[in-house]
């Protein structure tokens, strides 16, 4: 399942370096106008979390199965 473990490992990275790019963004104010984004975007990650938890018991269920 190295394929699986790629993917995992990809899905997470991609998690943490978009959360960690909108970080604090209300303090800055290079980015003022977008004030309140950072809110929509927390939830737009919230939701990619939870796909990826689904996608996640999809792959569990698929290498625990049998052929």
């Amino acid at each position: 399942m190295k394929i699986r473990s790629s993917f995992i490992e990809d899905i997470d990275k991609f998690i943490y370096s978009f959360g960690a790019v909108f970080k604090n963004v209300e303090n800055s104010p290079d980015l003022y106008e977008f004030k309140g984004e950072d809110k929509k975007l927390q939830q737009q990650i919230e939701e990619l979390q939870k796909k990826y938890c689904e996608i996640l018991k999809i792959f569990n269920n698929i290498s625990s199965s049998t052929a």
